[in-house]
């Protein structure tokens, strides 16, 4: 029974549409938005062929103490990113900036991102 409900719930022509046209052109625009800041800041980063994130690197120390220290910065700022030692990656200093949310919020969580960013290379770049 509530696969049937689902079916006819969740998996109308209306929302099938949304999902397939819509949330596409939706992560295409966010895609670019993540990509061309980090492109202008000269940040290197792994581009998506498909998923909701972009892997990039913020520091290139390759020191995990360097690495929690940007954290400090990003949670200062109200960011919130996944760190890619927290996926098991081995090289301190990238992060998942996730592109999956409404561009109006992705745009607010950029600006405060790039103040992170400033934060963080005022303190490792001389």
């Amino acid at each position: 029974m509530a696969a049937l409900v689902a079916e006819k719930a969740i998996l109308s022509e209306h929302n099938l549409n949304f999902v397939t046209i819509q949330g596409a052109e939706m992560l295409k625009t966010t895609c670019k938005l993540v990509t061309d800041f980090l492109s202008e800041r000269e940040v290197p980063f792994v581009p998506a062929e498909c998923g909701l994130f972009v892997f990039a690197r913020f520091s290139n120390s390759g020191d995990t103490d360097v690495e929690k220290e940007f954290q400090l910065c990003l949670r200062s700022h109200h960011v919130a990113l996944l760190s890619g030692t927290g996926c098991h990656f081995g090289q301190p200093g990238w992060f998942r900036v996730c592109y999956s949310v409404p561009p109006e919020k992705l745009s607010e969580g950029l600006k405060r991102l790039d103040k992170a960013l400033a934060d963080h290379r005022k303190l490792h770049i001389k």
